[in-house]
């Protein structure tokens, strides 16, 4: 095999491997390219919901005493990690469209020139190789005749011309096969260097988002981590609302403290004269313990006027009478208001008495609560016989 054969067999090997395997191989890593663009791009999306957590958190920091200021960092930190994945976003899209897309596009058309590239080559080196092939077979012809003729000068010019036109020829051969073994590794390095000047574009993004996110990160990142250098120690404003909160503590009631009945009941205009011997004047507003409970019901009616409709034409009741006649009420037979302590005595332990002083205070009891009982019963029917009567 002549050195232009063989050059020849190299540069039809550097085509098929263009054809056979690199733009094959392409293809697959445009592929890859694609789905590492889809998983980024899941990514992103997947980010945008962690960081809206993240942010959930930061707001119920914010709202308590004590972790305002680490609620403001991850509101921050989720804020810049938007912006990292903002600036991946912007990444991605030029990594479709000046690597993904174009390497694509020229895998296209690429094959297509490849393969009339190579078929306009073996055509030209077939015919060149045939014009010096025939050139080798008339200079054959010519020496067989030179050696049969009797007169071998007679062909000695004309094997001269055939001798410089094949080696002509055969220079021009070997020239074509150098330029095409040349132009093959030519159009190989192209495609090589257009796929890492791709590569490169998309390098120059990708280090400028991470210098963008350095740049991001270094600024934010000392105050983040000095924000949370001392978990145990709270704010002014927490230890201010909480020395507050104890100064309250102190000087107001205590919560084991009674609570004194503030609410005031008014008193009938009917009782006030009967009552206002033991202190009280008309609409005086006396608190509950002040006041034994009325009797409810028909039983300290006068039976005439137990019926509206027939007014009673009996006399007043002898108690009536007798309740008349007697004089006011001092403020002796008032019963005396009970202390506020007294109102949750039961609260505390009692004391245990003597049975006798206990049946002296139930019986001192109950003959108070007889009298104010007589007095509100001739109060009542003193009203109905004025209502009864009222001319008289």
């Amino acid at each position: 095999m002549t050195r232009s054969e063989e050059v020849n067999r190299l540069t039809e090997n550097v085509y098929r491997v263009i054809l056979d395997q690199f733009n094959p191989s392409l293809k697959s890593f445009v592929t890859m390219g694609k789905h590492y663009q889809k998983a980024l791009s899941g990514v992103t999306i997947a980010a945008k919901g962690y960081f809206d957590a993240l942010v959930k958190l930061g707001e119920l920091a914010s709202d308590s005493q004590g972790s305002k200021e680490l609620g403001d960092t991850l509101f921050q930190m989720a804020e810049v990690h938007r912006q990292i994945q903002v600036q991946l976003e912007e990444v991605l899209k030029l990594f479709h469209s000046e690597l993904l897309a174009q390497l694509e596009h020229k895998l296209e058309l690429d094959i297509k020139y490849l393969m009339a590239t190579l078929k306009k080559y073996q055509t030209e080196h077939r015919s060149r190789h045939e014009s010096v092939e025939r050139c080798q077979s008339e200079l054959r012809k010519l020496r067989k005749k030179v050696q049969n003729s009797k007169n071998p000068q007679k062909y000695g010019d004309k094997e001269v011309q055939y001798v410089e036109v094949m080696s002509t020829r055969q220079c021009e051969l070997d020239q074509f096969v150098a330029d095409g073994y040349k132009a093959a590794l030519t159009e190989e390095r192209r495609r090589y260097s257009f796929l890492v000047d791709r590569q490169c574009a998309i390098s120059k993004h990708f280090s400028s988002y991470h210098a963008k996110v350095k740049e991001l990160l270094s600024v934010k990142l000392p105050a983040w981590e000095q924000s949370c250098t001392q978990p145990t120690k709270l704010p002014e404003r927490a230890l201010n609302l909480v020395k507050q909160t104890a100064n309250n503590s102190s000087a107001g009631t205590i919560i084991s403290d009674p609570i004194p009945s503030t609410k005031a009941l008014e008193v009938p205009p009917e009782l006030a004269p009967l009552l206002g011997g033991g202190g009280l004047a008309l609409n005086h507003a006396v608190t509950v313990s002040e006041l034994a409970p009325l009797s409810n019901g028909d039983s300290h009616r006068p039976r005439g006027s137990q019926d509206m409709g027939t007014p009673a034409t009996s006399e007043p009741s002898p108690l009536a009478i007798q309740s008349s006649q007697q004089p006011p009420l001092s403020a002796s037979l008032t019963p005396p208001a009970p202390k506020t302590s007294d109102m949750y005595a039961s609260t505390l332990p009692i004391p245990r008495k003597p049975a006798s002083e206990t049946r002296l205070a139930t019986l001192g009891m109950l003959v108070c609560f007889w009298l104010l009982m007589l007095v509100l019963s001739a109060a009542y029917s003193l009203r109905i016989c004025k209502f009864q009567h009222p001319e008289g």
